[in-house]
């Protein structure tokens, strides 16, 4: 049986499903949120402000899933209860208007959670689809607080990560989880 240091040390630069492990990161960022709409009738705008019964949230992000339906990525601005109620009317303060889909509680979370894996195509696990994502581990060292700490290098080659690093100032601060699966576990 191998410790943890040594088992790193060989994974640590497997980026595909031909290497005997898989790595996958979960990162939470505290105070966004995913918020689901439908029945578009005007296209949202980055950086506006929603509004929705009582509630007042940032758009950081747009994820369309097709011409009427998709999901806001927001930062909560003001709550009156910290929900926003399917069906309910949204608006920004730009002219973008839909309906919530799915209604969305920010009492029972702090916030989101990313899926990424070190692969060259998506995995599913349970429930859970975690993306692709190109990054690497530097050596694993004991950090001040006596913790394992690793430098995770990500490729911003698409620029697409780099848009949600500014808007996340970094991800300073959030809770990152690795995890490490056996590729036979996926067949």
């Amino acid at each position: 049986m191998r410790d943890f240091p040594q088992s790193f040390k060989q994974a640590k630069n497997s980026p595909t499903i031909d290497s005997p492990f898989i790595w996958l990161l979960e990162v939470d960022k505290e105070g966004w949120y995913r918020l689901k709409y439908r029945n578009l009738s005007s296209s949202f705008h980055e950086g506006a402000t929603l509004s929705c019964s009582g509630e007042t949230a940032t758009i950081l992000f747009i994820e369309p899933s097709s011409s009427t339906t998709g999901s806001l990525i927001i930062s909560p601005l003001t709550r009156s209860d910290g929900v926003f109620p399917e069906g309910a009317s949204m608006t920004d303060n730009k002219g973008g208007g839909a309906y919530v889909a799915e209604r969305l509680d920010t009492n029972v979370s702090d916030g989101m959670t990313f899926y990424f894996c070190q692969n060259t195509e998506a995995i599913t696990i349970g429930e859970v689809t975690y993306n692709p994502l190109p990054f690497a581990f530097g050596d694993m060292r004991m950090g001040e607080d006596n913790m394992p700490t690793v430098d995770i290098t990500v490729s911003n080659a698409d620029r697409i990560v780099e848009a949600w690093v500014r808007k996340g100032n970094g991800f300073i601060g959030s809770l990152v989880r690795i995890k490490v699966i056996w590729a036979g576990d996926l067949i």
